[in-house]
């Protein structure tokens, strides 16, 4: 059986594992908070602050609740949660707004302020370039690279191969490369 799922844009395919499972308070406990630290870490090295982490999960936990008459368990939850956190954080990430201390630009000098501005210029471009990567070069960088998985945790959760894994990783870091020197970040 096979059940598409949407969370705030996290489109995704899943396999099913069981039939139908509907989610009460004990059985979301059981099932979804096991993985809050994995997931409050993942949002901690996307997002950058404890705080915003946090809100984060909760926002997710929050939000697959809401949902929980229509979620079913499948055999890759932990795939599934990973990839909707990181959805939610991106997503976060896009609609920060530049923020400015002024009280700390008027103590540094003005260089020290543009330099502030290129690199968070370059950082959302890198965030921008790396969202138009194929999925699966995305994914497995983000998961490799930012989020420190396993090659094995990779390839369970893009359904994909050992030797698969490591040339896509390797692809994505080559067109990341390039990126780079064509852009000179």
């Amino acid at each position: 059986m096979w059940i598409e799922c949407n969370i705030e844009g996290a489109g995704c395919v899943i396999e099913l594992e069981k039939d139908f499972i509907m989610l009460d308070a004990s059985t979301f406990k059981e099932v979804l908070i096991p993985h809050h630290r994995r997931l409050y870490l993942l949002a901690l090295r996307i997002l950058g602050d404890h705080a915003e982490a946090q809100d984060a999960v909760q926002e997710l936990y929050l939000r697959l609740w809401e949902r929980r008459d229509t979620i079913e368990i499948n055999k890759n939850l932990g795939g599934f949660l990973t990839m909707s956190m990181r959805n939610y954080c991106i997503s976060q990430l896009r609609q920060r707004k530049p923020s400015v201390d002024l009280d700390q630009a008027a103590r540094t000098s003005g260089e020290d302020v543009a330099e502030a501005v290129e690199s968070r210029d370059r950082v959302t471009m890198l965030v921008d370039y790396i969202e138009t990567m194929p999925p699966a070069q995305r994914d497995a960088l983000i998961m490799r690279d930012l989020q420190g998985c396993e090659m094995s945790e990779i390839e369970q959760t893009l359904n994909i191969s050992s030797g698969n894994a490591r040339t896509i990783l390797s692809r994505a870091r080559a067109a990341l490369r390039k990126h780079f020197e064509n852009c000179k970040l």
